[in-house]
């Protein structure tokens, strides 16, 4: 980890499972070495052959005294060794694709629920209906004097003729009104171009399931015969295409649903799958089908075992192993934090580019199309009229 590379007497052994047996190994007097695996398979299975592989091959054939990393306590298909005390929890989690960015003149929509876009309709209607009864005006001519008056562009003319007072109030409400609904308007939209919202992401199995993707996995995490939610899930799972690559590596690659654990998709979500703006490219299903315990192997009849989770024990009660997951992962999300501001700096600010409020000019454009036809109708109105009256 190149963020405590450089600090001084310590065993460079980093991280929840590091500073644990680091800990163990200062408690219980034992020196640490190191064994590589012989092969890729990092926790192990048993073949069908029944030879076992990985590290777990390596403690059925006593190779190591002690597998260093957590793993979740399952049958693996063999009782060659024995488990240590449980050590904290993890699950198993859908990964699936970020959802899509809402555009941007749909975010215009969004600046106010709907409740209140239906409070502000329900008043610009009533306001018209009291500006005609108030002056006297047409229908239309009524319309477009409270559209000025909410523009802040209250017509002086009318003024001159309303004398009497509950106009004058109607009028000053009005544009009281008007003035608080824009004013917190243009500070929502201010907000709204530096937040990107995003449409709302799958977070329940059903879900997922509705929404017709698979899952590229080797492992199924659905038990079968539990529900029909389940049975149909398992359906949904295949194999995966690359072996040698995480499931959240190709789920960020190809786009396809994975199976992750969840302390581990949590991290990195936050320190290496995120675009510049810091934001998770991924997300994790909220709803996760299995959770775990965690805990240590070792071979079968260790003598050190009883120690061992002595001392894990230990560690738990005191809370050491929840502080050193918190202080490890607040460290790497900083550290991803400083190198995108790193990168922001040497990039520089991007520029406000015509992409970014295009929807600006589809709004004016509508608004001449509108104006051309009502110009039209005038103008056909008025030849009318002529032409009748001669």
């Amino acid at each position: 980890m190149k963020l405590f590379s450089n600090i001084p007497e310590t065993t460079k052994n980093y991280g929840v499972d590091g500073l644990t047996i680091s800990e163990l190994s200062l408690q219980m007097k034992f020196s640490i070495e190191l064994v590589p695996l012989d092969d890729e398979t990092d926790y192990g299975k048993v073949l069908s052959n029944n030879s076992v592989v990985g590290s777990l091959g390596q403690v059925v054939k006593r190779l190591v005294d002690l597998q260093g990393n957590a793993r979740f306590l399952t049958d693996y298909g063999t009782d060659d060794f024995e488990f240590t005390i449980t050590y904290g929890t993890d699950k198993i989690c859908i990964i699936v694709p970020k959802s899509d960015k809402y555009p941007k003149w749909l975010v215009l929509f969004m600046i106010f629920p709907s409740s209140l876009w239906l409070a502000i309709l329900t008043v610009i209607i009533i306001s018209v209906i009291l500006y005609k009864y108030l002056y006297g005006s047409s229908f239309v001519i009524s319309v477009l004097d409270t559209y000025t008056i909410l523009l802040n562009q209250s017509p002086v003319d009318k003024h001159k003729k309303a004398k009497i007072l509950a106009a004058r109030i109607f009028i000053g409400s009005l544009l009281l009104f008007s003035m608080i609904i824009s004013t917190i308007f243009l500070g929502s939209l201010f907000t709204s171009f530096g937040v990107t919202k995003y449409r709302p992401d799958i977070n329940t199995l059903e879900e997922f399931d509705k929404s017709g993707n698979q899952i590229e996995s080797s492992f199924n995490p659905f038990p079968p015969n539990s529900s029909h939610l389940f049975d149909r899930l398992t359906k949904k799972i295949i194999a995966k295409s690359e072996d040698d690559l995480p499931s959240i590596e190709l789920t960020s690659r190809y786009k396809i649903p994975g199976l992750e654990r969840f302390n581990d998709a949590e991290l990195l979500l936050r320190t290496k799958y995120t675009d510049a703006n810091g934001q998770p490219k991924l997300h994790i299903v909220h709803q996760c089908p299995q959770v775990f315990f965690l805990t240590y192997i070792v071979p079968k009849g260790s003598p050190y075992l009883v120690a061992i989770n002595r001392n894990l024990m230990a560690f738990q009660e005191a809370g050491l192993n929840s502080k050193w997951y918190n202080d490890y992962a607040g460290a790497l999300v900083l550290h991803a934090k400083m190198q995108r501001d790193q990168d922001i700096n040497n990039n520089q600010y991007k520029n406000l580019e015509l992409d970014d409020i295009h929807f600006v000019f589809y709004f004016l454009c509508i608004g001449y199309a509108i104006s051309f036809v009502v110009f039209i109708c005038e103008l056909s109105r008025a030849r009318y009229h002529q032409f009748h009256a001669v």
